[in-house]
């Protein structure tokens, strides 16, 4: 615990120091007025410009960093697996609120894949999909990927926090995907027209029931599938946070028509996870990543790691479920 501590204090330190240098840079016009050194003076300009732009280089040479980022006047852009997404808008409220939707991808190093829909494409090899649901799709990693991979297909993006659905929908305009994705800013639950609030976290969030009516409502899987007339589902992903759980009866209700199931058992109870696998092992083969690679897993061993890694608070593991 004190270690955990001591870490973190050292990392808010780095922070602080940084964001002082970065005010100083910043307002080297004032510092610098004696020499009329100002945002209209063309040589400031040139000089900060160019030095800025040779310190990001070398400082992104040394993290070994290989992301492509575009800075604009008014947003970053990081091109992640060939889904471009977009750090803030010009809306100095929207930026405080999304400054951390992509951080998961400044923390990544050296990875083969870094857009884990990628991953999953290349390891299965979908045939040609015609229908894919992303349960939780945030700011469009999964959604926009299988869009611009399968231009034939129709994306479902659910996502319940509408500040995560207003960056999706400026992601899914800046890929030119608006075609095939259809995007629902709704939470899945296992009860359908449930009001609810959803919370802001640094890279997700959490929906809380709430008796006020003017709330957006819950939806079903099975409401999903009745309302746009789905027979067949290629993919389903599902990373909804501490509801992970709450979709299961809806997918057993619904197991002839999904062919593979992409899940995050995570934030709920071990027992209704495992509850799951023993009723579907005859109908599907699990699938677990280890080191960028996904590895067939037997029940008893599955089962045994969920035991391990999932409970109601922290832990987690994600299975791919791929029909047989």
């Amino acid at each position: 615990m004190e270690k955990f501590k001591l870490s973190y204090l050292i990392t808010r330190l780095f922070v602080v120091i940084t964001k002082f240098f970065a005010f100083l840079y910043l307002n080297s016009p004032k510092i610098f007025r004696i020499a009329n050194f100002n945002y209209k003076n063309s040589s400031y300009r040139s000089i900060l410009i160019r030095e800025t732009s040779f310190l990001l280089q070398k400082i992104l040479i040394k993290l070994n960093y290989s992301l492509p980022i575009t800075i604009s006047k008014d947003r970053i852009i990081i091109d992640v697996d060939g889904v471009l997404l977009i750090q803030n808008s010009i809306n100095s409220n929207f930026k405080k609120k999304h400054k951390h939707s992509i951080n998961r991808y400044y923390k990544k190093y050296n990875q083969k894949y870094y857009n884990e829909a990628k991953l999953l494409d290349i390891s299965f090899e979908f045939s040609n999909p015609k229908i894919i649901i992303d349960l939780g799709a945030c700011i469009g990693e999964y959604s926009i990927y299988f869009a611009k991979k399968y231009p034939q297909s129709t994306i479902y993006s659910i996502e319940a926090n509408s500040n995560n659905c207003r960056i999706l929908q400026e992601n899914v305009k800046l890929n030119r995907t608006e075609k095939n994705i259809k995007i629902f800013n709704n939470a899945i639950s296992d009860k359908e027209n449930e009001s609810y609030f959803s919370t802001y976290g640094n890279q997700d969030s959490e929906v809380i029931i709430s008796n006020n009516n003017n709330l957006n409502k819950t939806i079903t899987l099975s409401s999903l599938f009745h309302k746009e007339k789905l027979n067949k589902i290629d993919l389903i992903k599902i990373d909804i946070e501490s509801s992970n759980y709450k979709v299961i009866k809806c997918i057993i209700d619904n197991l002839d028509k999904i062919e593979n199931i992409y899940y995050e058992f995570s934030k709920g109870p071990p027992n209704i996870f495992i509850d799951l696998i023993k009723r579907v092992q005859n109908i599907y083969d699990f699938y677990i990543c280890v080191n960028e690679k996904f590895i067939i897993t037997d029940t008893v061993y599955l089962i045994d790691k969920i035991q391990k890694n999932v409970s109601l608070k922290e832990g987690g593991l994600d299975i791919f479920f791929k029909k047989k």
